[in-house]
């Protein structure tokens, strides 16, 4: 900003944002001694704002009393209040309604879901008038044709799914790039059809990007400093909004204009997939520029359609020839590390060729290089509600799979996948047929080459690794006939139980009554019907892993009253997401994908 001398908003906003999006006392307290070494006002002014935005986002509450319906599902309503969303429990509430909120009241951790946006829980209200263009326009997409239902709900209303390809129709990149362009045209165009749009659709939280470009250029020409005004004026907004696709893409593309640098924006963008996706379509990467322009040009033929869907038959064959392209799929998948990152720097300075081309295939080469997963681990996936534990040996591209969760959850266990570069699934094992376990097997099967699908008992050898088969006999319910297998590795033993009741729990008691267990899987995602007393005070396991959403009471209270009075460390996947165990000779630890970390053997 004009008039701040050698402080840079831009650094101090960078700094924030990280400390706060990770939350971390030691990484806030590392930060201001960085700025403290070469800026003493940034590092002041630093602290102050940390602890400013902290107070705020642990008072905040929702203050704006009127909000207008974007969508109903079933029995409940999205309600737009432009700076968040309301979850309001009501069936005869349409699209279109103007709500005012009569008690403001605080956001409800159970009914966040920062990822699709942020939602707070509905107080009590009152409807006041109804914008009628809402609803008539939800009511024209419900007759219409899936397909372009389908479309139309991603390009427009944003409802995206985990699973759409990030570059192409998902996280609603469309309508940003169709923004964007008319605002380098036209500023007040651009408000105008933005506050429109806004008012006859939703107003995407992608948006925020869009105004604080518009406020901000009027103070300063500095592209980096009014990126760091906009990562200090989002961290006061909601420092999770990084967490969401929808807002984190359109930011770092954003955030790629700032830098002075030798990388083409083609390898940044294969740079941004594999890291935040583990996987990139090579094809979508190179015809980036066709692919833009037609996902603009289909954003606004899908606005054109909700007023005159007389056009579905034209924009029909458009959208399915769109995703005939993205069938053209040569896939790069694959997290890369900072070691692999530091690798691909140094080759582009050893190399020295200034081909984007060149970059992107050295890139490629270092993605698909096994440098990236040193240590074998076992992870129990986030999938929501279900079970899926991956097994995955270092410096390989292939897994062994336990489970595969429920189908509305499989993004979440392919996105795992793709992250460790699997593009082969040695064994899957499938404990017992529920969806919970056993929804994605056909799915992938189309994705991964799945080389054995082990649907019956039986010990397994893989790669050094025995999986030992555990008989607890046979039973007249799919939970208690699940597979139940054991594993010692380097001295650290696992249980993985399925689903099993007490009952199966007790037989395997009298069946191994030596048996020792480190690691337990607790049955049937924290149940009451398992997890009992007399089996966890003969095992003690020091850690319990419970595979659950939240949902349907899981873990039960009792359950986690029993792991307590035994002392068993419970990690939960509702509250940690991903959970690995790194298992080596020298040492072994637990990681969370909320950053805990835990030594457990050294």
């Amino acid at each position: 900003m004009k008039g701040s001398g050698n402080i840079s908003l831009f650094r101090i906003g960078l700094c924030i944002t990280a400390g706060l999006y990770f939350k971390d006392w030691a990484l806030i307290l590392f930060l201001f001694l960085f700025l403290l070494s070469s800026h003493r006002k940034e590092a002041i002014l630093f602290l102050v704002l940390c602890a400013f935005l902290l107070f705020v986002n642990a008072k905040r509450s929702d203050l704006i009393p009127l909000g207008i319906v974007e969508s109903s599902k079933g029995s409940y309503c999205i309600v737009d209040k432009f700076f968040y969303k309301v979850i309001v429990f009501d069936e005869t509430i349409l699209p279109g309604d103007i709500l005012y909120f009569e008690t403001p009241y605080q956001r409800n951790e159970t009914f966040s879901q920062i990822k699709k946006n942020i939602l707070f829980k509905g107080s009590s209200y009152q409807k006041i008038a109804t914008f009628s263009l809402r609803n008539i326009f939800h009511q024209k997409l419900q007759f219409m044709d899936p397909v372009s239902r389908s479309a139309i709900n991603r390009l427009v209303y944003n409802t995206y799914s985990e699973e759409s390809v990030s570059l192409e129709l998902g996280y609603g990149l469309a309508s940003y790039r169709f923004f964007r362009r008319l605002k380098r045209k036209n500023r007040i165009l651009c408000l105008l059809f933005l506050l429109l749009f806004s008012l006859f659709f939703c107003f995407p939280i992608r948006y925020y990007l869009l105004l604080m470009d518009l406020i901000f250029e009027r103070f300063t020409d500095s592209k980096a400093q009014k990126c760091g005004l906009k990562l200090i004026l989002i961290s006061l907004m909601n420092f999770d909004l990084l967490r969401n696709p929808s807002f984190l893409l359109p930011f770092l593309f954003d955030l790629y204009q700032i830098f002075d640098t030798e990388i083409g924006f083609k390898t940044y963008l294969v740079l941004l997939s594999s890291f935040l996706f583990g996987e990139t379509n090579i094809l979508n990467i190179f015809f980036y520029d066709l692919y833009s322009f037609l996902s603009i040009i289909l954003f606004l033929f899908s606005v054109i359609l909700l007023a005159i869907p007389s056009l579905e038959a034209v924009y029909l064959p458009l959208i399915k020839a769109f995703s005939f392209l993205n069938h053209f799929d040569l896939s790069l998948r694959g997290q890369i590390s900072l070691w692999g990152l530091c690798l691909f720097v140094y080759l582009c300075k050893k190399i020295s060729y200034k081909n984007e081309l060149v970059r992107i295939g050295i890139l490629a080469f270092v993605i698909l290089l096994p440098i990236h997963r040193p240590f074998f681990h076992i992870s129990c996936i986030d999938v929501g509600q279900g079970d899926a534990i991956a097994f995955v040996y270092p410096y390989t591209h292939s897994c062994i799979l336990i489970d595969t969760g429920s189908p509305f959850n499989y993004y979440k266990l392919k996105t795992f996948l793709n992250k460790q570069g699997i593009y082969t699934i040695d064994k899957l094992i499938i404990t017992h047929n529920d969806s919970d376990h056993n929804g994605n097997v056909d799915v992938l099967h189309e994705d991964f080459n799945v080389k054995e699908l082990v649907l019956e008992g039986g010990d397994i050898d893989y790669h050094g690794l025995k999986l030992l088969y555990l008989d607890a006999g046979e039973f007249d319910n799919d939970n208690d006939n699940s597979l139940i297998y054991y594993l010692d590795i380097n001295g650290i033993s696992f249980l993985f139980t399925g689903d099993i009741s007490s009952l199966v729990e007790k037989k395997l008691i009298k069946e191994y009554p030596q048996l020792d267990i480190d690691v337990l899987k607790a049955s049937h995602h924290g149940s009451k019907t398992g997890s009992c007393e007399a089996f966890i005070s003969k095992m003690l396991p020091k850690i319990a892993v419970l595979s659950t959403s939240g949902m349907y009471g899981h873990p039960h209270k009792e359950v986690l009253e029993i792991l307590g009075r035994y002392r068993c460390d419970i990690l939960s996947t509702a509250q940690s997401g991903d959970i690995s165990f790194y298992i080596s000779s020298l040492f072994s630890f637990v990681k969370t994908a909320k950053n805990e970390f835990v030594i457990i053997r050294s």
